[in-house]
């Protein structure tokens, strides 16, 4: 949920993803049980990027607006 931070959840998120690259194949014949934190960390993540990037892409019409 530290991925939602905008700017400051940034290294969250992508460690998130990495972390999600590396474990999305287990092993044949080994269950993960914490496969579904796995799929709402990678959720939150893609969450806090697109929230980071909104929040960037709107600060800077503002301040085009402004000056």
């Amino acid at each position: 949920m530290l991925g939602l931070i905008p700017v400051l959840g940034i290294p969250f998120a992508v460690r998130a993803w990495v972390e999600y690259a590396r474990l999305r194949r287990p092993p044949a014949g080994l269950w993960n049980p914490a496969a579904r934190y796995l799929g709402w960390s990678t959720a939150l993540a893609s969450a806090g990027i697109l929230l980071t990037l909104l929040v960037s892409l709107w600060i800077i019409a503002v301040a085009l607006q402004a000056g």
